[in-house]
């Protein structure tokens, strides 16, 4: 990244890389101020290469285990059951960047001591009690995000289009100034929305311009929209401009801040979706046959255990895909280990996600284990249940 034109193109990746550089030269003295600093303000996600080993993990247990190990979702759900649901998952994984730096909670609490109304503290569902301050997030712009030019998890991952993750890796990886160029193209021929939304060309256009003409929609439309169609599109995050905490987000998103309102709904459509992405992949690897034998059901008020030997059928060309060698990638080969499930639920009984444990690697020994199709018996509706 010498020079003036490479230097140009990498400015971001060429600091983000010095910084690191600067980390190991001084790792007596520098390094673990800096350690400590990230920790209490960027929070676990604070770590360098933080992002590399979430999305590494993630791939990994996808290919190897076919489980959807989310390292974040795991240590929230460690975080909720250690403290009780007392202390917020985001505090620890994102630090006080999260929050505003801790400066709305700040106020709130010294305005408590006039009022007698206890402050909002770090819980992101309240608004300000006393004074109301918007409440920021800035996590994302103080951590370094992945080190790697790539994100090799997409990478390695199971996918359904390997052709467009590498795409949306090559675009990553080009660096900021040739997202310039990619993001003036996807709006030119996005298909969501109409030529005369303002939200197509938010991307495409100067930082400045784009954070004005989203600040312009939150007070306009009194919401944040998904990107399917206009006034159609469902609502992300409500604004009324006559509340005061309400008009102080929309004028910090006019200078490119992003409310913890906003971005706290964008992170829990992001986890549905990348959920739904892990069914869909695996539905797509043609390993839905399967069989839980269950000899252990535990069920109480906020979860349900199922326990028993899980038996997949794994088509052989996606073992050999896997990197498994098998002697008729026609066949299917039985995957088979112990498993054990667990079915956290809402307050209303509906599942709100799905933690599996296995007790030894399936895939071990599984090209000696090819299936007789007679041993296959496929779930059909019928009539009558349908």
């Amino acid at each position: 990244m010498r020079g003036r034109t490479a230097g140009t193109l990498f400015v971001f990746k060429k600091y983000m890389h010095s910084t690191i550089g600067m980390l190991l030269q001084n790792k007596s003295d520098v390094l673990p101020r800096y350690l400590l600093m990230m920790a209490l303000l960027g929070g676990a996600g604070g770590a360098p290469g933080w992002d590399d080993i979430h999305s590494l993990l993630q791939a990994f247990g996808r290919r190897l285990f076919g489980r959807d190990f989310n390292l974040e979702r795991s240590l929230r759900g460690f975080i909720n059951d250690t403290f009780g649901g007392k202390i917020d998952p985001g505090l620890i994984l994102h630090g006080l960047s999260r929050y505003g730096f801790g400066v709305p909670a700040l106020l709130d609490l010294m305005g408590s001591l006039y009022t007698g109304t206890p402050g909002r503290g770090f819980d992101p569902r309240k608004e300000g009690q006393n004074i109301p301050y918007p409440t920021i997030d800035r996590s994302r712009a103080l951590t370094m995000g992945n080190i790697l030019p790539v994100d090799v998890g997409k990478l390695i991952g199971p996918t359904k289009d390997i052709n467009a993750a590498i795409a949306d890796q090559t675009q990553k990886a080009s660096g900021a100034v040739f997202s310039v160029g990619f993001n003036i193209y996807k709006a030119l021929v996005d298909n969501n929305l109409a030529a005369t939304d303002p939200k197509r060309w938010e991307r495409a256009v100067p930082r400045l311009m784009g954070s004005a003409s989203k600040a312009f929609r939150f007070w306009n439309e009194g919401r944040e929209r998904a990107r399917i169609g206009d006034l159609s599109a469902p609502s992300i995050v409500k604004f009324d401009a006559r509340d005061t905490e309400h008009m102080m987000e929309i004028l910090a998103t006019a200078a490119g801040y992003q409310p913890l309102r906003v971005q706290g709904a964008w992170d829990n459509i992001m986890a549905k979706a990348e959920v739904q992405k892990f069914y869909e992949d695996f539905a797509a690897s043609g390993a839905e046959k399967l069989q839980h034998d269950l000899d252990r059901l535990v069920v109480d008020k906020h979860c349900i255990l199922t326990e028993g030997v899980m038996r997949m059928a794994w088509p052989g060309t996606t073992l050999v895909a896997m990197g498994i060698e098998v002697d008729d990638p026609d066949a299917d080969y039985l995957y088979e280990t112990r498993m054990a499930i667990l079915w956290p639920l809402d307050e209303h009984g509906l599942f709100i996600g799905e933690d599996s444990y296995v007790g030894g690697n399936g895939f071990e020994g599984i090209a000696n284990r090819k299936v007789d199709p007679a041993d296959i018996i496929l779930y059909r509706a019928t009539e009558s249940a349908a």
